[in-house]
């Protein structure tokens, strides 16, 4: 079982994917060749498990009113450094997450939205939105430099409904 404070089916945490669902060794053998052709810097093994990652200690630690939905599990922070393009797939077959985030948060309503957003300004951390994860532009890592003393990123996946719809009169 993995460790996360989501809710939706765990998904593999290096790649497309769901974690219960393997690669075939034909498949796994072409992204290795593809990696290599493009210089990654070495040739990637076999599908990665998450204790073979070595994750700096949270540099930023949640205040009590927050702790219920944020999360520094390996697999959290893990999954939520990048998105799902070839080059990130290719740094997680590497091994590589050198800038993870500190913690994962998971809102469920506009209240822990709005205590997460005071959180980030009165400690000056980054927030960074994550929805699918799907991102093949570099929208969700965490490596945004500068001068944040930590890095959150921002798990949507609770705020899933329509709340209420502004009507605008013409």
């Amino acid at each position: 079982m993995t460790a996360t404070l989501g809710h939706r089916k765990t998904l593999r945490f290096w790649g497309w994917g769901y974690a219960d669902e393997d690669l075939l060794p034909a498949e796994l053998q072409r992204l290795q060749l593809l990696a290599g052709q493009l210089g990654a810097g070495g040739q990637p093994g076999d599908e990665p498990r998450l204790d073979e990652y070595e994750l700096p200690q949270p540099r930023i630690e949640a205040p009590p009113r927050l702790d219920a939905m944020m999360s520094a599990t390996p697999y959290d922070r893990i999954s939520h450094a990048y998105g799902k393009s070839f080059a990130d797939l290719v740094r997680m077959l590497m091994r590589r997450v050198p800038h993870p985030p500190d913690l994962v948060a998971f809102p469920r309503n506009e209240d822990d939205l709005t205590e997460l957003l005071g959180f980030a300004e009165r400690s000056g951390a980054a927030l960074i939105p994550f929805g699918g994860g799907t991102s093949v532009c570099g929208g969700v890592e965490t490596d945004v430099g500068g001068d944040y003393p930590a890095v959150i990123s921002v798990d949507l996946q609770y705020l899933n409904r329509v709340v209420q719809v502004d009507e605008v009169s013409r």
